[in-house]
């Protein structure tokens, strides 16, 4: 009999910056990773703070944007611990969707891929 795990979705978020959004998802991420619990974090900020948090090139993988797009999708994303001979050094059980410097232009570029999708309704899944 197979073991169905709970799935739990944590989102931080507030549209000041400086508060602490990015340290609070790094520390909750390995807590919850040293109690043997997978975390993805999915980064979202157009500065990159989770990305760069993990010593990881913002440009050099795809990751939210193209994601939020459509473009690819998120098992294509996900950058692992197991990543290493790619230069990643995430701790184990965290996983990362990053985020580039090109997420200042996802408004546009999902309202060009579709007039009938607005920016809130990609994140709910609403395509």
């Amino acid at each position: 009999m197979a073991v169905r795990r709970k799935t739990r979705i944590i989102a931080v978020g507030n549209q000041k910056g400086g508060v602490g959004k990015t340290t609070n998802t790094v520390h909750i991420a390995r807590a919850l990773a040293e109690l043997k619990r997978k975390v993805l974090i999915i980064d979202l900020d157009m500065n990159h703070g989770a990305t760069r948090h993990f010593g990881i090139e913002p440009e050099a993988f795809l990751g939210a944007f193209e994601l939020l797009v459509g473009a690819e999708a998120p098992k294509n994303l996900v950058l692992t611990h197991a990543d290493k001979e790619e230069g990643i050094d995430l701790p184990k059980n965290v996983d990362l969707i990053p985020a580039a410097r090109k997420l200042e232009s996802i408004d546009q570029a999902i309202t060009t891929k579709s007039k009938f999708v607005t920016p809130r309704e990609v994140l709910k899944g609403e395509r």
